[in-house]
């Protein structure tokens, strides 16, 4: 885990004295860079910084917005990885401004929570229900680092707009593509999905055809060192026009995709059969 070091702290916290400007509304600098600051906070002048993985911006916006399509591990037990499932901002959640409103409503002595931090030698942390609109009623542990007001990470404690995925599923959905075929207007999308290794395991295909208006699905399950094995399923109906890959695309990527999931599940249960297949 990379965090910041003493040394950047206060390089930060000498370089936010000249950018109070970045306190007014509507105000944010690029980020881009670990050490970089993105805003400050209107009522308490809080730092956000850009941040990565593991702190700032960058680790708020990838592990708890919504729509981020950041997949996360956990491994309690060695021999054996589950995903992780985050809490998430709400549909109305702004990166940036979002953060340094809610980060600003819940800096008060009455959310101070000592009894809530593990690691009291690098943090301050901050617990509570703050009384604006943007917090929907949940309630948000703001972290600080020790004794500044840069923001490490802030999130919802509650799992409300957490989507949960089949039981017994581990896998990562990577990426969707879209073709448009505009002499037959096939559109074809395919979603892969990949193990905790970033191994593609499975690429789900939804081909639809606009001149008989029927679906076809069908899953590739990729082998290490063997050929493809296929599973074809039945046609189904479909209605409307598929016609804006753009927007399809978006569809796909954020959509909840619990039935095919399931599914893999039930391909994945079934591996001893078929991953000696020739």
């Amino acid at each position: 885990m990379r965090l910041l070091t003493q040394e950047e702290i206060a390089n930060i916290e000498v370089r936010a004295q000249s950018m109070q400007e970045l306190r007014k509304e509507n105000y944010f600098a690029i980020g881009g860079t670990l050490t970089a600051i993105m805003n400050l906070s209107p009522a308490n002048g809080l730092i956000l910084i850009g941040g990565n993985e593991d702190t700032g911006f960058e680790h708020i916006r990838l592990r708890h917005e919504l729509y981020s399509g950041r997949t996360y591990w956990r491994n309690d037990d060695p021999d054996l990885v589950k995903l992780d499932y985050p809490s998430k901002f709400g549909p109305t959640s702004i990166p940036v401004f979002s953060y340094v409103e809610l980060a600003d409503a819940l800096y008060k002595a009455e959310f101070y929570k000592a009894s809530s931090n593990n690691e009291p030698d690098l943090f301050d942390v901050y617990d509570g229900m703050p009384e604006i609109i943007s917090a929907e009623n949940r309630r948000f542990k703001l972290v600080l680092y020790k004794g500044t007001k840069i923001i490490h990470t802030l999130y919802p404690t509650n799992a409300k707009y957490t989507v949960k995925k089949p039981s017994g599923f581990a896998l990562h959905k990577g990426g969707v593509s879209v073709q448009y075929n505009t002499m037959t207007g096939l559109v074809t999308v395919t979603i892969p999905y990949f193990d905790h290794l970033k191994v593609k395991c499975y690429s789900a295909i939804h081909s639809y055809d606009h001149v008989s208006h029927k679906l076809h699905k069908k899953i590739l399950i990729h082998r290490t060192g063997k050929a493809d094995l296929i599973i074809n399923y039945r046609a189904e109906s479909f209605e409307g026009k598929l016609d804006d890959g753009g927007f399809v695309k978006m569809q796909f990527e954020a959509a909840n995709l619990k039935d095919l999931e399931t599914e893999l599940v039930r391909i994945e249960a079934d591996k001893e059969n078929w991953i000696n297949q020739p």
